[in-house]
């Protein structure tokens, strides 16, 4: 019998386990999903930015202890993170330029962690914060350029900001795949409306070739957005007739984790 838990669900925070047993063997991994840290490099912001988003400032610091906790209390095999790593790839800076270095602050906290971290990239991991009238201005178009930086920075993102990993449990494979579909345009702030998004087709024709590829191995997915409308149907299409989709995590929503029952085939 194959079968996946979660002993504990927090906003933000799964701590999942996958088990496989048998009258032979019995053996489980356990892996931490989490989501939506918004790390905030303070270098050279400006001051009105920092005021705004000063409810974010303490995750820099909280994380990295966070990680060696996820390792020594939870004894956690690795953390499957689904975006919004960083509050903004940039943001205006003091003196009317551009503060940058904030993906190499969050890599700075990958190099050291204890357990290894999966990441997936969020519409904040692609976006330039300005100030309108002193509001957020919110725009993606350095989305390609803060891509490039994460390709650079992160070792996970090496071959391309969607990817797969094999874990093996008591003769099973498990593929943990995270997409990417934090491109909208610009961030969904309160007063911005639903933004379309989707995963595009060369991330579909990705994931439905290794559907293909693979297919007797159990997926768990990853992504920021929580797929709705023409994403499900992209996601749906992808994976076709498959019955082998354990899990979908994502984030973004900043509430508590819940469960749902997608509409994908289980014949």
């Amino acid at each position: 019998m194959t079968a996946i838990t979660r002993r504990a669900m927090l906003a933000g925070l799964t701590v999942g386990s996958l088990s496989r047993a048998s009258a032979a063997v019995r053996s489980y991994i356990d892996f931490i999903h989490l989501t939506d840290t918004h790390i905030i490099n303070p270098a050279q912001v400006h001051p009105k930015l920092l005021e705004l988003r000063k409810h974010l400032m303490p995750t820099r610091a909280a994380l990295p202890a966070s990680l060696a906790s996820f390792r020594r209390e939870v004894k956690a095999d690795f953390v499957f993170a689904t975006g919004d790593l960083i509050d903004a790839f940039s943001f205006l800076g003091t003196g009317g330029g551009t503060a940058l270095a904030q993906v190499e602050a969050f890599a700075a906290i990958l190099a050291k962690s204890p357990l290894p971290v999966y990441p997936g990239l969020g519409n904040h991991d692609l976006l330039h914060y300005g100030l309108d009238e002193g509001r957020l201005a919110p725009d993606q178009s350095v989305a390609e350029r803060a891509k490039a930086a994460w390709i650079r920075n992160v070792p996970a993102f090496a071959e391309g900001t969607y990817y797969a990993l094999l874990r093996e449990l008591g003769g099973a494979r498990w593929r943990f795949v995270m997409l990417n579909n934090g491109f909208q345009g610009r961030s969904p702030e309160p007063d911005a409306g639903p933004p379309a998004q989707a995963f595009g087709r060369a991330q579909t024709d990705w994931l439905a070739a290794e559907c293909r590829r693979h297919p007797d191995d159990a997926l768990v997915i990853g992504a920021h957005i929580p797929p709705a409308g023409e994403a499900l149907a992209e996601l749906e299409r992808a994976l076709g007739a498959r019955s082998k989709l354990a899990l979908l995590l994502t984030g973004h929503v900043h509430a508590s984790n819940f469960v749902r029952q997608l509409p994908f085939s289980s014949a």
